[in-house]
């Protein structure tokens, strides 16, 4: 198995745990934060539509890829202000586009071959000058990061979870 492959497969590795929980939250709480100790955090929704947002921006323009053309995107990135909910998807629409980002993603990666992998990249939040691979090995910890938050969240929704 090429290397590549075996990113493409721990990224989905990681999203196979986030789309666990996903589908264990209350559609109806979905945009509800997360709140501790008074302080509020990220909905689910937000952070679905983060996890879109690091594939179709972040991953893509690491490998110098088009970024895919979703207007609402930007609202799902790290700080940035976010736009009212009118200007927004629907769960349902939110949920297509998890699915379909994720399945160009792999197919992306799947394509790097090893002299690929070692190129420049360029990771923009992050203002990180790396090789490929190496952002590349971040969307992986990226997606795990947040099964703990989906975790919480549904667990906070009264889901049962491990």
């Amino acid at each position: 198995m090429s290397e590549s492959n075996t990113i493409a497969d721990m990224l989905n590795y990681a999203r196979k745990f986030n789309l666990y929980y996903i589908n264990k939250l209350d559609p109806e709480r979905i945009h509800e934060p997360l709140v501790a100790n008074g302080i509020s955090g990220n909905s689910a929704y937000w952070l679905i539509g983060h996890l879109i947002w690091a594939e179709a921006d972040v991953l893509m323009s690491c490998l110098n890829e088009n970024v895919l053309p979703l207007p609402w995107l930007s609202h799902f990135a790290i700080r940035q202000d976010q736009q009212p909910q009118t200007e927004l998807p629907d769960l349902k629409t939110l949920r297509h586009e998890l699915e379909a980002t994720h399945r160009i993603a792999l197919e992306v990666i799947r394509k790097q071959t090893p002299e690929d992998l070692e190129k420049e990249a360029y990771v923009r939040p992050a203002k990180w000058h790396t090789t490929r691979k190496k952002g590349l090995f971040h969307c992986v910890r990226h997606e795990s990061y947040h099964t703990g938050q989906f975790g919480l969240i549904a667990k906070v929704q009264g889901a049962d979870t491990p």
